[in-house]
């Protein structure tokens, strides 16, 4: 399966999980959301119609109503107007029942109930000594006020029917109840009574009771229950369906954004697998098939993708030239020890067929050459395997405290027969101040030793070469400098590097493998002290090879 198809499958997976997970998740919160505002609403709708009922209550029950009402009455000079005033105070307020007396005498009186509720009344106008009352008629509740105040009397009785309710707050369901018993709803059909152990519970101060849930015709109610006089009790009361309207209402707009955004987040998804990897597979096949005409447009590309892609093509490239330029070094270097070898062992056939007839100084030189040969196969073995072990991090240096000084002077006297053939002055000019400090010793001498014979053997006869170290504050620079052909500058930018530095040289002139890699290994060491090597060069000028080591 490709990748493009495999990566659609998991931003399909990961986008599924999120869907039901945050689909499962929101779902729990909208239930407690709409739960919150379920308890919101009944309490909302519980104090409203408490305050309600307690503010018409008082409201009645006011001397200062009533002593405004008696003011306005000792205006009114007959009956007649009397009469026409209680009319409109009755229909204003809604009573069901007037008595007005002043002086124990009645001086107005008005019914709007039936028959059977008037007589009961009216045979019990006694008992109602009280400021306020509610009794209960026929299942019905009355709000009776005994209003007094100088020689007037006021009894007014007022009926909770249909008009007293639609004053009420009418989200929610409203219930009466006479103790526990349920006299009257805005649910017609709703008929349960109160349980007894709630009803010991309530207070005529504003305190609701705990949401109870109700059990009603296949239906569950949540109600809560406030007491409004000893034997008054209000509630407020919602049905399942309420929080199950609006959770799902929620729920199937949360779900069709859901939906949308899966939708959304799958094109997405299609787009960034087809779209986004594209690219990639093209600069696969082009790198592939080495045709720089496939990856043009991505790397013509002003944005991420052509960046990268100029890189790994870049890259690519180098990788191959290094492969060529391996292949050829590798070809050059087998020649280099095949070619004394091959000496070596024509030189063995010759001196075992004449063994006899081969002078003894004819023998020397032969010998002598055959290890030169092999002293040279050896060296360039020797330096192959440590830049192969450089290369792989495996070179162990053996650190000590040497002076700088004295090696550079070991590595002089070493070379100067070499110097002396050529009539090569070598100068020294070494700082007294430098110290010891912890090096590699055979490493180091092998660093030197490399640049001041390289130096020597470009240098022509009667040249002169200048050996310095200087101390500096954090370092000990040492510098090589000949006056030879020198170096030309397309040359210097590679020099240290085998891989690529010396595929031309090495065409030109076989001799300058070992040269190279030399080079290569002199900064491998140098590298590995933690310091720095380089060249400044100018044709037909000489060449100043330096490195530093850092004080330690």
């Amino acid at each position: 399966m490709k990748f493009r198809f495999r990566l659609f499958l998991v931003i399909l997976s990961i986008i599924l999980l999120s869907f039901f997970f945050s689909y499962f998740v929101v779902s729990l919160s909208i239930k407690n959301i709409v739960k919150n505002q379920t308890e919101e609403k009944l309490n909302l709708s519980l104090y409203s119609n408490y305050q309600f009922i307690k503010e018409f209550i008082n409201n009645f029950n006011s001397i200062v109503f009533f002593e405004i009402n008696k003011k306005i009455l000792e205006t009114i000079n007959n009956q007649n107007e009397i009469n026409n005033y209680f009319d409109n105070f009755v229909d204003k307020k809604d009573i069901s029942f007037l008595i007005v007396k002043k002086d124990s005498q009645i001086i107005f009186t008005k019914s709007y109930l039936n028959q059977i509720e008037n007589n009961y009344i009216n045979n019990n106008l006694d008992k109602y000594i009280l400021d306020f009352q509610d009794i209960l008629v026929n299942d019905k509740i009355f709000f009776i006020f005994n209003i007094k105040a100088d020689n007037i009397n006021l009894l007014i009785i007022v009926h909770v029917n249909e008009k007293f309710l639609s004053k009420l707050y009418d989200y929610t369901n409203t219930n009466f109840y006479w103790n526990e018993k349920i006299i009257i709803s805005t649910n017609k059909l709703f008929n349960k009574n109160i349980d007894k152990n709630i009803l010991n519970k309530l207070s005529k101060k504003f305190n609701p009771s705990q949401t109870e849930e109700v059990l009603w015709n296949d239906r569950i109610y949540k109600i809560k229950y406030q007491k409004i006089t000893d034997n008054l009790i209000i509630s407020s009361m919602l049905s399942n369906l309420f929080e199950e309207n609006i959770f799902n209402d929620i729920q199937n707009k949360f779900l069709i954004f859901l939906l949308l955004s899966t939708i959304f987040a799958l094109l997405a998804s299609l787009y960034i697998s087809k779209n986004l990897l594209t690219p990639f597979y093209t600069l696969a096949e082009g790198i592939q098939n080495k045709d720089k005409t496939l990856v043009k447009s991505l790397i013509n590309r002003k944005d991420e993708i052509g960046n990268l892609a100029n890189e790994f093509w870049n890259i690519t490239q180098d990788l191959l030239k290094k492969e060529e330029q391996k292949e050829i070094i590798n070809s050059l270097i087998a020649h280099d020890l095949k070619t004394p070898l091959v000496a070596i062992l024509r030189n063995l056939e010759n001196i075992g067929k004449n063994i006899e007839n081969i002078s003894n100084e004819k023998k020397i030189y032969l010998i002598n050459l055959m290890i030169k040969n092999i002293s040279q196969s050896l060296d360039l073995i020797n330096n192959l395997l440590k830049v192969q072990k450089y290369e792989l991090g495996k070179m162990q240096l053996f650190m000590t405290n040497e002076n700088i000084n004295n090696i550079i002077n070991d590595s002089i006297n070493s070379l100067m027969p070499i110097a002396n053939d050529k009539n090569i002055l070598i100068n020294k000019d070494l700082d007294n101040n430098i110290q010891s400090i912890l090096l590699d010793k055979t490493e180091i001498q092998r660093v030197i030793n490399n640049l001041i014979s390289n130096a020597i053997k470009y240098t022509q006869e009667n040249g002169e070469i200048n050996v310095i170290s200087k101390l500096d504050k954090d370092f000990i620079l040492v510098k090589i400098i000949d006056n030879g052909k020198g170096i030309p500058l397309y040359q210097q930018r590679q020099l240290f590097n085998f891989y690529s530095s010396n595929s031309n040289n090495i065409k030109e002139n076989n001799k300058d493998i070992s040269t190279g890699l030399g080079l290569y290994l002199c900064k491998q060491i140098i590298n590995a002290h933690g310091g720095e090597i380089g060249v400044d060069s100018y044709t037909n000028k000489g060449s100043c090879f330096y490195f530093t080591l850092p004080l330690r």
